[in-house]
């Protein structure tokens, strides 16, 4: 599965392909695939999300999607990318972040 600029590009043109669709600070433009899993994460003291898309989007999501504030975490330290224009600092630890992320992420797997 793929992202490219915001869009979710393997969940929407291949869905057959994907079991689930896991999301950090992403959102789907158009439908997502019946049946995927689809949990989505993003942080509190991001700058970089657009909200506004990202509430848009909700209506292409499974209606059991998961989504999962990170309280405190921004957009740049869930790929440890460094100071984004326009983010915000977070006020919890990269280290911090990213284990929320995965403890959502292999939570929402072992529960399928």
């Amino acid at each position: 599965m793929g992202l490219q600029h915001g869009k979710v590009c393997a969940a929407e043109s291949h869905p057959e392909a994907l079991d689930g669709l896991l999301l950090c600070a992403a959102y789907p433009m158009k439908a997502i695939g019946a049946g995927l899993r689809v949990v989505s994460v993003y942080g509190t003291n991001d700058g970089v999300h657009n909200y506004e898309r990202f509430e848009a989007g909700k209506q292409f999501l499974p209606p059991d999607a998961v989504e999962h504030a990170i309280e405190g975490g921004n957009h740049g330290q869930f790929g440890n990318y460094g100071d984004q224009r326009g983010d915000r600092a977070a006020t919890i630890t990269a280290a911090a972040q990213q284990a929320e992320t995965v403890e959502v992420f292999l939570s929402a797997i072992q529960d399928r």
